[in-house]
């Protein structure tokens, strides 16, 4: 969940157990991160990520 369900992601099965999730932001500035598998935040998966555009 990205911006607590705000900001649409996708998760794609890599193999057993591991999983491939992406998002764009919409916008510059900092998104929070959140794993949740059945119902439950996965421990240690509360994060932050920054987005910052390119600028030539």
């Amino acid at each position: 969940m990205v911006n607590s369900g705000t900001l649409p992601n996708t998760v794609e099965s890599q193999e057993t157990g591991v999983y491939k999730m992406s998002f764009t932001p919409e916008e510059a500035g900092q998104q929070k991160v959140e794993i949740i598998f059945n119902q439950e935040q996965h421990p240690g998966t509360k994060f932050k990520s920054f987005y910052s555009p390119w600028i030539e």
